[in-house]
């Protein structure tokens, strides 16, 4: 399910069960000082943002660019950060795309095209939002989290919405590209000190490889290691063994929620 808050009506990240796209609505950790309670004119903001969610989605199986459009700019009128429902949409979507490719229910060239259209969807967000490009370098040389794929993960998409998302909530973030050696993602790790290094990993048999990436991390000469947080496709489905020094999660947004508590 995917968590919303009543109060700000920004995407709080996902809950078992995952096959499940309906909304749950609460009050997140920085609105909850507040001593909000839950009001009719909460319960039905949620409502608002579960009809657009499930346009959206519609228009996403249809790969609608168009359509998705003007249903973004709806959610925009109606106080929705447009990061927030690309978040949580495409997570969604892309939860369902996994399973029909498992099921063998859709083509390689149809997963390309619905690949395609959630790119196209990507860029608009990311000009529209008064959120900084993610992969943009800093001048200070730091940064909060540093994103990367397991080898052997291409896609990218899920870790540039996440990276775009984190950006929007005040974190400095940095994007691995997935043809980057090791060895320079490890230098880069050391110069950039990140306290989060997030993992996407798409498929169980990619453990080895980001056990030994946590092993290379580990060995780092840096004051303090990261916090390392694994997440994808494979972990959300519980494929994935236990790794020492790891976080294991199926929800990434929750784990830098936390973080920052």
């Amino acid at each position: 399910m995917l968590r919303w808050c009543a109060n700000c009506q920004r995407f709080q990240g996902e809950a078992a069960p995952f096959d499940d796209f309906n909304l749950t609505h609460g009050i997140c950790p920085t609105c909850a000082p507040l001593a909000k309670r839950l009001t009719d004119g909460d319960v039905a903001r949620i409502e608002v943002i579960k009809a657009i969610h499930g346009r959206l989605m519609e228009a996403g199986w249809r790969r609608d660019l168009a359509t998705a459009a003007r249903i973004l700019e709806e959610a925009r009128g109606a106080g929705i950060r447009s990061v927030d429902m690309l978040l949580a949409t495409v997570t969604s979507l892309l939860y369902e795309v996994g399973e029909a490719w498992k099921r063998a229910a859709m083509t390689v060239e149809e997963e390309h095209r619905f690949t395609a259209f959630c790119d196209a969807l990507y860029e608009r967000i990311a000009v529209v939002s008064d959120v900084s490009d993610a992969d943009a370098p800093f001048a200070d040389g730091w940064t909060d989290a540093l994103l990367m794929n397991a080898p052997g993960n291409r896609h990218t998409l899920g870790a540039r919405i996440l990276a775009l998302w984190l950006t929007s909530q005040g974190a400095h973030v940095t994007v691995v590209a997935p043809d980057t050696r090791l060895d320079v993602a490890m230098a880069l790790i050391t110069r950039r000190q990140p306290r989060m290094v997030m993992i996407s990993m798409a498929l169980a048999e990619q453990r080895d490889d980001v056990v030994r990436i946590v092993e290379r991390i580990a060995a780092l000469a840096v004051p303090s290691p990261p916090k390392i947080v694994v997440g994808g496709y494979a972990v959300k489905l519980g494929l994935v063994a236990p790794i020492p020094g790891v976080d294991l999660s199926v929800d990434l947004p929750t784990q830098w929620s936390i973080a920052q508590a």
